[in-house]
């Protein structure tokens, strides 16, 4: 979506984060002006919940956004399966509800709520960004054109409607599903059968995902995720308050203490990425530090010729990202970011798998490394293996596999095959060491 920058204001003396748009919003004035009219909406906003922009600018035809540092990580990637986890989930979801129905009492829809959208700060606490940003990154059209990301938009949206709150809170059921399972709702490959799937096929059911939840979360889960608008929660705030009556219904959780906060993170924030500081120079925004080295992990191919399991793949990549995702001295480019170049490579290449296109992603993506791999399932033997490839020589740095006790447990197989990837990269002097501790 763009290029942010770790910058200095000199004149406020704080650090602030500096947006600069990858793809400008349209040439036409009329959009421009309503773009700019949007994000100043946004700007509006004071609310703890949501990530504070302090200026929309414009320069040498360029947009850039200024908004508050926020020393933490993304929300992209991790998941609380685990009863004992729930409470954190609920808190960081009552904390999004908060500022999603602050925006939209003022006006303001974010049309692409989803994980890395999702700031957490020092005190665990959960911020929002990039409101309205999305609709004029990823369109030059008026009207309703489809924006945001694909396995989240809200059906009437599909059907050639306006975004409106509901669609957001439609997103904010896909994420909140994400959160409690690992997995995603709807599962379709291509966008054809993810239009279908979301328009009328039900959603893959809660307990299937994860069998730990009780059955009542799977009825507010639905509410969330209904086909038509009004069928949803009124509000962000009524759909948390329901999941967290509905979680509460398992004994486990009851246990809990609902009150507490998620941890502090201890991640590097927004990604700072070295292109070009033109704009932050011609604003009086001193840039800080070096980009980190950037890992691109792509798709985990089936041992056997032929077959194929989305959610099992989603899976694997998910934990390893969440894995290095907290290792400072790398950046790990979002799964959103992989499939966004993949699609774009296969309208050159129709029907080229992404197992293929691996190499070429991640050059894409401005990768110094490829991590991919391999899932050899029979059950109830399992096992994972991967390579890490230098991209510019296309050199196999690092290998590794690492064996499941149980099928099932592909997230800790996953971290098992991450740990022994790490310490041959720290051995290789490819990254600082020592190894990261498992938590």
């Amino acid at each position: 979506m763009g290029t942010v920058y770790r910058a200095w204001d000199p004149r406020l003396e704080r650090r602030v984060a500096l947006k600069v748009l990858k793809t400008q919003p349209a040439h036409d004035s009329e959009e421009r002006t309503r773009f700019l009219r949007e994000a100043r909406a946004a700007a509006r906003l004071s609310h703890s919940n949501v990530a504070t922009v302090l200026q929309v600018l414009e320069h040498g035809g360029q947009t850039v956004i200024v908004t508050e540092w926020i020393e933490g990580g993304t929300l992209e990637g991790r998941s609380y399966r685990q009863p004992d986890s729930w409470p954190t989930a609920v808190a960081i979801l009552r904390d999004i509800a908060a500022g999603l129905d602050t925006a939209h009492s003022a006006g303001v829809i974010h049309r692409d709520l989803k994980g890395s959208n999702i700031l957490i700060d020092g005190a665990g606490r959960a911020k929002i960004c990039d409101f309205g940003v999305s609709r004029f990154v990823n369109s030059t059209a008026t009207g309703a054109a489809l924006v945001g990301t694909p396995d989240r938009i809200a059906p009437e949206q599909w059907h050639g409607q306006q975004a409106d709150p509901r669609s957001d809170l439609f997103a904010f059921g896909v994420l909140a599903y994400e959160m409690l399972t690992g997995a995603r709702p709807f599962l379709a490959s291509d966008i054809a059968a993810l239009c279908h799937e979301i328009t009328s096929e039900p959603h893959r059911p809660l307990v299937q995902a994860n069998s730990a939840l009780p059955v009542e979360a799977e009825d507010v889960i639905s509410k969330a995720l209904a086909k038509r608008p009004a069928d949803r929660f009124a509000s962000a705030g009524a759909f948390v308050t329901a999941l967290g009556k509905a979680l509460e219904s398992e004994p486990r959780a009851r246990s809990a203490m609902w009150s507490m906060r998620p941890p502090a993170v201890k991640t590097t924030g927004i990604l700072v990425v070295a292109v070009t500081v033109v704009a932050a120079a011609a604003l009086g925004i001193a840039t800080l530090g070096e980009r980190t080295d950037r890992l691109a992990i792509t798709h985990f191919e089936m041992g056997v010729p032929g077959s194929q399991d989305t959610d099992l793949n989603r899976r694997v990549v998910m934990e390893l990202i969440a894995y290095f995702s907290a290792d400072s001295s790398l950046s790990v480019v979002s799964s959103q970011r992989i499939h966004e170049i993949f699609m774009q490579l296969q309208k050159l290449s129709p029907g080229t798998m992404v197992a293929d296109l691996a190499s070429e992603i991640a050059r894409e993506s401005g990768a110094r490394w490829l991590l991919h791999g391999w899932i050899e399932r029979s059950p109830p033997d399992m096992a994972l293996s991967a390579e890490l490839v230098e991209v510019a020589t296309a050199r196999t740095l690092a290998f590794s596999r690492a064996e499941a006790e149980n099928a099932e447990d592909v997230e800790i197989t996953a971290r098992k095959l991450a740990e022994k990837l790490r310490r041959q990269m720290v051995s290789l002097r490819a990254l600082p060491g020592p190894a990261l501790p498992t938590p």
